[in-house]
Order: C-alpha cells, then sequence, then structure tokens
C-alpha cells in the first residue's frame, strides 16, 4: 500500500469522524479520536518533510508547493489550536470546539488532492 493510500485512508477516517461528532457531540471519545488524527498528520507532515527537505518542499520549482503550504498550514492550525487550551486555559471550550471542527473540515480537503 502506498503512503499516498494510506493518508487517504487517514482523511476519509477523519471525516466519518467529523461527522459523526457532529450527530453525537456528547461522546467521550472524541478528544482522544482528533488528537490520535492530528498526531498522525503531524507525522505525515514530518515525514514528507524530511523526504523532500525543506527547502525542496517550499520550493516556488516544486509543483506540488500550493499544497505543501495547505498542508503544512491546516497542520499548523491544528496544532495551534490543540495547544491554545494548554497553554491560556480552557475556558473558552465552545470556542475551541468550533475552530477545532472548522480545521479538520479544511483536511478533507487534501482528499481532492
Amino acid at each position: 500500500i502506498g503512503f499516498q493510500t494510506v493518508v487517504g485512508v487517514v482523511i476519509c477516517a477523519n471525516a466519518v469522524v467529523v461527522g459523526l461528532e457532529t450527530d453525537h457531540p456528547e461522546l467521550w471519545m472524541w478528544p482522544v479520536l482528533e488528537d490520535m488524527f492530528l498526531v498522525a498528520f503531524v507525522c505525515e507532515l514530518v515525514l514528507r518533510l524530511l523526504a523532500h527537505g525543506r527547502a525542496m518542499f517550499f520550493s516556488i520549482s516544486n509543483p506540488e508547493i500550493t499544497w505543501n503550504y495547505f498542508d503544512f498550514s491546516v497542520v499548523a492550525l491544528g496544532v495551534t489550536d490543540r495547544g491554545l487550551p494548554c497553554v491560556f486555559g480552557s475556558g473558552q471550550h465552545t470556542d475551541h470546539a468550533k475552530m477545532g471542527m472548522l480545521m479538520r473540515s479544511f483536511r478533507l480537503m487534501r482528499i481532492i488532492r
């Protein structure tokens, strides 16, 4: 199984979880699954950065530059969204939850890649 196939399966699984979470937000397992997906996407990004090298990954001559910036931005925002409540406290949990849902929805755009 190819790397892109595995990533595609993870993205589709994330889409299913986002849909189920929307219908059943009260279940305890959503934060755990969200963290697992975030770790998977961070690992995927790091592997791609290592494979291509930072200079080539962000190079204008790279035909995938738009997707690379998109992926980097979505993952960075996901990490930021996850980290902010740890730094500033979780007083605005609903705002963070809405932002997190939006960031996870952006990940779904990667499947059209």
